[in-house]
């Protein structure tokens, strides 16, 4: 292989032109006639067997040429992004420019690489500072949710349905006056205010009593799973069979000797409340200040990120939900069906998130470029030596699954987030006043969680989906 030239088209846009030379591709064209003869037919021999030069008189030898080059491309095309320089992040467009059996191939591939990123001032970067302190805020909602563990359920009367009312219905929906299928319900538990019904379904129970019957127009959304309901006005006719409320113990001394062997009076019981609460809250503020220096770091980065890199991150997203719910027992196709969503609707809830983990990995990987982090020899062996018991596999199994060149990715950006850690100023939520937020690149995408979002595990640029994939791999071969 020979790179030719390596020019950026536009942006994050890069076109490579390389060649294949005469005797590298003699031999893809041996391996394609190879694997071609045998679907070949040719008069006098037995499918198969025909010789080469046979097979080029009758057919020509361009019938190599396509298989030939699948042949030759790969090593070619590594060689060629290795020599520019350059990291792809989706497959190329490729186009042939020149080919002869006797002068090999010219090929020309355009392909999208990463982006270059620019980092503002990392080094004494402000960040929040999540407290660990147990509010007495945080000891009356464990107690608030205590009682909600021991309420008791009543049946309601003399009134109407409220939000936050358990009701028993039956019902049965109907689109321009005939029933759909899946629309009809019986003895159905709805907690109301929950939203686990079409929009404007629990709304139109409430204030409904026990006995009374009733409409529900309600009006599908556009991304509903079922695409022929989709934005269609339906009628759900039902009938109110039961109605009832949860009813929370009262918060005194009694209370107390009924949920807690040791504790004698409502106050004993708050003080073991905050005690336990405080390794969890400890817990908790440390991940949450991680997230607010990956935040930091990321409204530093400026970098305009290609689309397909977003779209791997959702496909990861997508496949790392998949396999929890079929952990859980659930068929993600099933899951789809049941919740009423399509797989691109799915896919959209993933996309800011997606977003965030993308621009988490760059900003550590820019990090650890301008302070030359990179991990030892020894850090590698010890990695192995951690993975391979979670993974059930010998560190010599867990080699062959993962290679080094992804470890050393993973323990380069982990050395960053370290070295961002150790030279941040870490200032009191209460001392931080909220300010606009510049945004510097395509969406900042830090704050908040949409529907479906993830928050990043303690360490999201050191997750990496093809790492899990083959050591799951690695502990099938055991």
């Amino acid at each position: 292989m020979s790179l030719i030239s390596s020019n950026k088209v536009e942006t994050n846009r890069v076109q490579l032109e390389f060649s294949v030379d005469a005797e590298s591709f003699g031999k893809a064209l041996d391996k394609a006639y190879k694997k071609m003869v045998k679907q070949l037919n040719v008069p006098g021999f037995r499918k198969g067997k025909a010789p080469r030069n046979m097979v080029e008189k009758m057919f020509g030898v361009e019938v190599l040429y396509d298989e030939a080059v699948n042949f030759a491309y790969p090593d070619a095309y590594l060689a060629a992004i290795k020599e520019a320089g350059i990291e792809p992040v989706a497959p190329a467009d490729v186009e042939i420019k020149e080919i002869g059996k006797d002068k090999g191939c010219v090929i020309v591939a355009t392909v999208t690489v990463k982006p270059e990123v620019t980092m503002g001032k990392y080094k004494g970067m402000k960040v929040v500072q999540v407290s660990e302190e147990v509010t007495d805020e945080d000891v009356a909602e464990e107690l608030k949710n205590v009682q909600k563990r021991n309420a008791r359920t009543i049946t309601v009367e003399g009134r109407g349905a409220q939000m936050g009312d358990m009701a028993v219905v039956d019902f049965e929906g109907f689109v321009d006056g005939v029933a759909f299928e899946g629309g009809k319900g019986t003895d159905v538990e709805i907690t109301l205010g929950e939203g686990r019904f079409i929009p404007g379904f629990e709304e139109g129970i409430v204030g409904k009593n026990v006995g009374e019957e009733f409409d529900i127009n309600v009006t599908f959304p556009g991304d509903y799973g079922e695409q022929s309901l989709a934005n269609k006005a339906a009628v759900f006719k039902s009938a109110l069979k039961e109605l009832k409320e949860k009813q929370l113990p009262e918060l005194d001394d009694e209370f107390v000797k009924d949920v807690d062997d040791e504790a004698e009076t409502l106050e004993e019981f708050k003080a073991k409340i905050k005690e336990r609460l405080a390794d969890s809250k400890k817990a908790e503020a440390k991940a949450e200040t991680e997230q607010n220096i990956y935040k930091a770091l990321v409204d530093l980065m400026t970098a305009e990120i290609p689309k397909e890199m977003v779209e791997r991150a959702v496909d990861q997203m997508v496949n790392e939900y998949a396999e929890r719910l079929y952990a859980q027992g659930m068929n993600f196709e099933t899951f789809l069906k049941y919740t009423g969503m399509t797989m691109d609707a799915m896919r959209a809830t993933f996309e800011v998130s997606a977003l965030y983990r993308v621009q988490v990995e760059l900003a550590l990987e820019a990090v650890c470029k301008a302070e030359g982090l990179a991990p030892t020899a020894e850090d590698i062996e010890e990695e192995y030596k951690t993975l391979a018991p979670m993974y059930g596999v010998s560190i010599e199994k867990l080699k062959q699954a993962i290679p080094e060149e992804e470890v050393v990715d993973i323990l380069s950006r982990r050395k960053a987030f370290e070295f961002v850690k150790e030279n941040a100023k870490f200032v009191a939520e209460k001392e931080e006043k909220p300010a606009p937020k510049k945004r510097t690149t395509k969406k900042a995408a830090a704050e908040g969680e949409e529907a479906g979002e993830e928050k990043p595990a303690k360490k999201p640029a050191t997750r990496k989906r093809t790492t899990k994939k083959a050591a799951e791999e690695a502990t099938e071969e055991k």
